[in-house]
């Protein structure tokens, strides 16, 4: 699984790298341990198929959900049966995004249960972010009460690790090749298993990971210095 993940957020690199159109009025500081329910940056497309940053919460709440408590159970949809879950299925055919994250954190869990889980940062080892393939809904709250409260959020699609990270955790992210970035985000094509071509394993060696600080275990720490290598 995907369960935590940093990402600098800074703007100008985004607006680069994947060609943005539309920013959020209100912008968000950089976070090097993000979790679960967190309110972090998704990348969509407007009506006129501009590439625009919108701010998410992660965790997908189903249209159809009576309250937005499911959002802590589903950070992640499984590629191998995305398109058939009834919570994913119709965000994976017409409301895709992609996650944009400087690199993701996951944690070795040793044989012996007597020792602690280590934790590693994994990155792309040649480019400054990882495209990292998500689904999103919009939640809107049925209780006449908080009938306005609108919710946009977010599922990390993931599969079986490869590429060596198998070693780590057997569930790493999926990633969007840049080719397929424009037809991932169009919400126009719909057919499953064009879709599910989109997405590829990158190539070997294109991960790289190393150990950290066991402080990211907290997700109230923060700071650049999380993702360092361990010294050893």
């Amino acid at each position: 699984m995907c369960g935590r993940y940093a990402a600098n957020r800074d703007t100008g690199t985004l607006t680069e790298v994947f060609k943005l159109k539309n920013l959020p009025s209100q912008l968000l500081t950089e976070n090097y341990n993000i979790s679960p329910t967190s309110k972090t940056y998704a990348i969509t497309v407007d009506k006129n198929q501009n590439r625009t940053l919108e701010i998410m919460t992660w965790g997908l709440i189903p249209s159809w959900a009576k309250d937005n408590s499911m959002s802590t159970k589903m950070i992640n949809a499984r590629f191998e049966t995305v398109d058939e879950k009834p919570s994913f299925r119709s965000a994976f055919s017409k409301r895709r995004c992609i996650i944009p994250m400087d690199g993701y954190y996951e944690w070795f869990r040793p044989e012996d249960p007597k020792e602690k889980k280590q934790p590693y940062f994994i990155k792309a080892g040649k480019s400054p972010l990882l495209a990292v393939a998500g689904i999103y809904e919009i939640w809107k709250n049925p209780d006449p009460n908080n009938f306005d409260q609108e919710i946009h959020s977010f599922s990390v699609i993931t599969t079986e690790a490869k590429l060596g990270l198998e070693i780590i955790h057997d569930r790493m992210p999926v990633l969007v090749p840049d080719k397929n970035w424009e037809a991932w985000l169009d919400p126009n094509i719909q057919n499953k298993d064009e879709i599910r071509s989109m997405l590829a394993t990158p190539p070997s060696g294109y991960f790289e990971f190393f150990k950290v600080n066991s402080d990211v275990n907290n997700a109230r720490n923060n700071g650049a210095q999380l993702i360092e290598p361990l010294k050893v």
